[in-house]
């Protein structure tokens, strides 16, 4: 198969029939192969409206927050900037891979006084489920971690 064509020397007609036969070709291999579906963007917002009504897993950002992908650790820190990975908009779609790893600080209570809950997600199959949460205390962070060695398999 390691024939190779020198273009140079075929005559207008022979190129336009090479061309029809690679269409052809292409054509029958499309034919004969399932599609497959590609995947669309989601809005992480509407898949936490998905998780229910579970006073654990439901995010309001009633008072605000924030959401980020983990990708590693870094256990020479004991606060927030220990977990790794890049803050993401939870507003825009965007194309998640399954097993990504998502933190999400969720802030409720009143304005006077916010509390806290930090949840850790997980994407799989188009949905998100729920790993572990912890509440606002000083070593929430650290309170991840086992969860965040497990499902990073780190």
């Amino acid at each position: 198969m390691n024939n190779i064509i020198d273009f140079k020397t075929l005559t207008n007609e022979e190129l336009k029939e090479l061309i029809s036969s690679a269409k052809e070709e292409l054509k029958s291999r499309e034919n004969s192969q399932p599609k497959q579906e590609l995947p669309r963007p989601r809005v992480l917002r509407l898949m936490y409206k998905t998780l229910g009504e579970d006073r654990d897993s439901t995010v309001t950002r009633y008072n605000g927050g924030w959401a980020k992908t983990v990708t590693g650790l870094d256990k020479s820190r004991t606060n927030g900037y220990s977990i790794l990975g890049d803050f993401v908009n939870i507003d825009a779609p965007q194309y998640w891979k399954d097993g990504t790893i998502i933190l999400d600080c969720d802030i409720h209570g009143s304005r006077k006084h916010p509390e806290k809950t930090y949840r850790l997600f997980q994407y799989q199959d188009g949905k998100l489920s729920l790993l572990t949460f912890v509440g606002d205390t000083k070593d929430w962070a650290v309170k991840l971690w086992p969860a965040i060695e497990e499902a990073l398999d780190i």
